[in-house]
């Protein structure tokens, strides 16, 4: 985990200029072109989880997801929660 404050991950993310970005397969996910996703044990933390859920809100293709042993928290998880 990376512990970097969400406000600044916000802003990482928003720059939109990684492939992969915490583990999260960026570019094949703004493609839409991925159905199943498995990040289970990928040291996530809640800046991976806030990626993910930056890209799942767009992301219809998508339906099957992993993301155990991932300690995403709290925050992590609800916004996973609110993407899905």
């Amino acid at each position: 985990m990376n512990n970097i404050p969400k406000e600044q991950m916000l802003t990482i993310i928003a720059m939109d200029k990684f492939d992969v970005l915490c583990a999260v397969p960026v570019k094949e996910m703004k493609a839409n072109s991925i159905t199943e996703l498995d990040l289970s044990g990928k040291s996530l933390g809640t800046e991976g989880a806030l990626v993910l859920a930056s890209y799942m809100e767009d992301n219809g293709a998508m339906s099957v997801l992993d993301v155990s042993n991932n300690e995403i928290g709290a925050e992590g998880a609800k916004a996973l929660g609110q993407a899905m």
